[in-house]
């Protein structure tokens, strides 16, 4: 009797797990998308680069500047010539984030430069070539390794 008792435990064990993977499997998840326009505030359909910041932003990196999103608005960072102070160009082709979660921003067409979130301010870096020692200005991609070196 002990041994059919076993059994069908076993069994109704069995079958309530194969009847709950059966119904985990089945379950729908709703997805909802939301497209955002230059009409909703973004500087350029066109996104070139997306980091999730560790103070709770969206950096998005268009074809014409960088914007952060708050969940509700943007706000829109653009290259300015006579602004030293500006973003250094407004293709952005990669956003990093460091430990100390200064943004650092690769641009095709100004180089690369570092934004601090804390005080809202970029300082452009000068990367010399290798050839005729002028900034280069078309950066791809940017990370950090284990030793907090920049690469390019």
């Amino acid at each position: 009797m002990k041994f059919e008792q076993r059994t069908i435990l076993s069994l109704l064990t069995s079958a309530l797990a194969v009847v709950l993977c059966v119904s985990c499997i089945a379950q729908e998840y709703e997805v909802n998308f939301r497209q955002y326009r230059e009409s909703d505030g973004i500087s350029n359909e066109q996104i070139r680069s997306l980091l999730f910041s560790s103070d709770g932003y969206l950096y998005v990196g268009t074809s014409e500047g960088l914007n952060r999103f708050d969940g509700t608005e943007f706000f829109v960072w653009r290259h300015d010539h006579q602004d030293q102070m500006s973003i250094a160009g407004n293709v952005i082709s990669d956003l990093f984030e460091d430990t100390q979660g200064r943004i650092w921003i690769a641009t095709l067409d100004g180089g690369i430069c570092r934004f601090d979130p804390r005080n809202q301010s970029f300082k452009r870096l000068f990367l010399p070539s290798r050839t005729d020692g002028q900034n280069i200005s078309l950066t791809y991609c940017i990370s950090i390794d284990d030793n907090n070196n920049v690469l390019v």
